[in-house]
C-alpha cells in the first residue's frame, strides 16, 4: 500500500500528522535549473480532513499558530518504508468547510525569495562554504555543500535584493545546482551535463504511453561578462538626508571600500558597519576603528541618530572592470546571431572562473530535447540523469528538471527532462 504522510510542526514537541484517510489530495511540484539562470522553488499543496477540531479560522490561537512559517515534512510510504519527499514551510491555509482544510507550503528557496538581503562583497577568493555561511547562518538555515564543490572559491559582489537571488549568484559562479527535494537542507551539488552515463533507465513498463518531446531553439552565441574589482581613488556621495531622532539603515547600491560619515549627535558605540571599517566622525578628524579586516559584509550602515540634523555619507567605490567572454556556434552566417544569450549581471564571475562557466553554459545550452513523461511512481528525483525511450525508436538521455507528484493519487509523477539523443 502506498500513501502520503504529512507532518506539520506547530511548536517544539507538537506535530500534527496527516496520513492515509486524512489526506484528500496532495500535490508536490519540485523543480531545479542546473544552468542557474533561475532558481525555481518547490511547492506542496494538500487538503485534509480536519480531525483536529481546534483548526478553525475563528480560533485566534490557531490562526496565529498557522500563520507562521511552520515546517512541513512530506513523505511517501510504500511497503512500510517512509521516503522523504522534501521539507516545506507553511505559506497559507484556509477552511474550505467545517471538515476540510487546504494548506499551501513552499520550500526554503521560496522562503528566501521573501527574505531581504543587503548585499555582500568578498575582496579575496573565499570558499563557497564560507560565503554561504555568511549569508545563511544568521538566518539559521541549514545547508550542505557537496564535497566536490568545497574547493570552489568566489570573489566579487552580490548586490542587494533577496536571499534567493544571492543563492543564484553563488550557484551560477560555482557551477552548482541548488536542490531541496529529498533532503531537509538547502543542498548545493555539482551541475552535471548528461553525456553517456545515466542513473536510472525509465523503461516503457515504468511510464505511460502518453509523452511529448520538443526540440528547443539552438543558442548560437553566448556572451558571458566577467567582473574584476579594484579600489577606486575618487570619493563619491552615497547618502545625504535631514534625519529626525531614530534608528536608520542605509543600504549601499554598489560596493565601497571606505565609508565616511558626518552628522550630528551620534553615540559612537552604536555607529558601525556590521563587518567593520574606519569612520570619520563629525569633527572631521577623529577616527573610530571598528575592528577586523575590512569587508562590505551586509553592505549597509546602521545609524542611531540621537539629535536631528543632516547626515552625509561618502565613500570610495570598488570599480568594476568588465570583460566579455564569447562563444559562437558554427552555424550558417544567416543564423549566427538569431538566438544569443548574454549573461552580464553574474557579479561573482571573474577572470579566474569565466572560461569554465562559459564552457559549462555552452554544453548546457546544447541540450535541446525537452521530453515530458508520466511515471507510475516517484522513484526518480530532480537532478537525476535518466535514459528513456522517445518516439520513432529513439532514446533520450537527460536530467530531470521538474517532477510533479500526485501523492494521494497513486504516487504518479509527471517529469520534465532536458537532454539529447542517446546512442550506445
Amino acid at each position: 500500500m502506498t500513501y502520503p504522510i504529512i507532518d506539520v510542526t506547530v511548536k517544539e514537541g507538537t506535530v500534527l500528522r496527516f496520513e492515509k484517510q486524512d489526506i484528500i489530495g496532495a500535490t508536490v511540484v519540485q523543480e531545479v535549473n542546473p544552468s542557474s539562470f533561475d532558481l525555481p522553488y518547490s511547492t506542496l499543496e494538500f487538503q485534509v480532513k480536519n480531525r483536529y477540531n481546534s483548526l478553525v479560522m475563528f480560533s485566534g490561537e490557531t490562526y496565529e499558530m498557522l500563520s507562521q512559517r511552520l515546517p512541513v515534512m512530506a513523505y511517501i510510504s510504500a511497503g512500510g518504508v517512509n521516503t522523504l519527499i522534501g521539507r516545506f514551510y507553511l505559506q497559507s491555509w484556509k477552511n474550505e468547510s467545517d471538515d476540510v482544510i487546504r494548506f499551501e507550503a513552499i520550500d526554503i528557496l521560496g522562503v528566501l525569495s521573501e527574505t531581504d538581503y543587503e548585499g555582500g562583497f568578498w575582496e579575496t577568493p573565499t570558499s563557497i562554504d564560507d560565503v554561504l555561511h555568511k549569508i545563511l547562518a544568521p538566518l539559521d538555515i541549514e545547508y550542505s555543500v557537496d564535497e566536490a564543490l568545497l574547493g570552489v572559491t568566489l570573489s566579487g559582489w552580490i548586490p542587494p535584493g533577496d536571499c534567493r537571488e544571492a543563492m543564484q549568484q553563488i550557484s551560477i559562479a560555482s557551477g552548482a545546482t541548488v536542490k531541496t527535494s529529498g533532503t531537509t537542507t538547502l543542498s548545493f551539488i555539482p551541475s552535471v551535463v548528461p553525456s553517456d552515463a545515466y542513473k536510472v533507465e525509465v523503461g516503457d513498463d515504468k511510464k505511460s504511453a502518453k509523452q511529448t518531446i520538443e526540440l528547443l531553439p539552438l543558442v548560437t552565441k553566448i556572451e558571458l561578462v566577467s567582473h574584476t574589482y579594484s579600489k577606486g581613488a575618487e570619493e563619491q556621495d552615497i547618502y545625504e538626508e535631514e534625519l529626525e531622532i531614530g534608528k536608520y539603515k542605509i543600504i549601499f547600491e554598489q560596493p565601497y571600500h571606505t565609508v565616511i560619515i558626518n552628522g550630528p549627535g551620534y553615540d559612537i558605540t552604536t555607529l558601525a558597519l556590521e563587518s567593520g571599517d574606519d569612520f570619520v566622525l563629525e569633527d572631521g578628524e577623529t577616527l573610530l576603528e571598528i575592528g577586523g579586516e575590512y569587508m562590505m559584509g551586509p553592505n549597509s550602515l546602521h545609524l542611531d541618530v540621537t539629535s536631528p540634523g543632516k547626515v552625509t555619507v561618502t565613500g570610495y567605490p570598488w570599480l568594476d572592470s568588465k570583460r566579455a567572454f564569447i562563444f559562437n556556434e558554427e552555424v550558417a552566417e544567416r543564423f549566427a546571431n538569431r538566438n544569443s544569450l548574454v549573461v552580464s549581471d553574474a557579479t561573482l564571475i571573474g577572470l579566474d572562473n569565466a572560461a569554465n562557466i562559459l564552457e559549462y553554459q555552452r554544453d548546457w545550452n546544447r541540450l535541446r530535447h525537452k521530453q515530458k513523461i508520466r511515471m507510475f511512481s516517484s522513484g526518480v528525483d530532480t537532478t537525476d540523469i535518466v535514459m528513456t525511450g522517445a518516439i520513432q525508436g529513439k532514446q533520450v538521455i537527460g536530467v530531470v528538471l521538474k517532477r510533479t507528484i500526485d501523492l494521494a493519487g497513486g504516487n504518479i509523477s509527471d517529469l520534465e527532462i532536458l537532454g539529447t539523443e542517446y546512442t550506445e
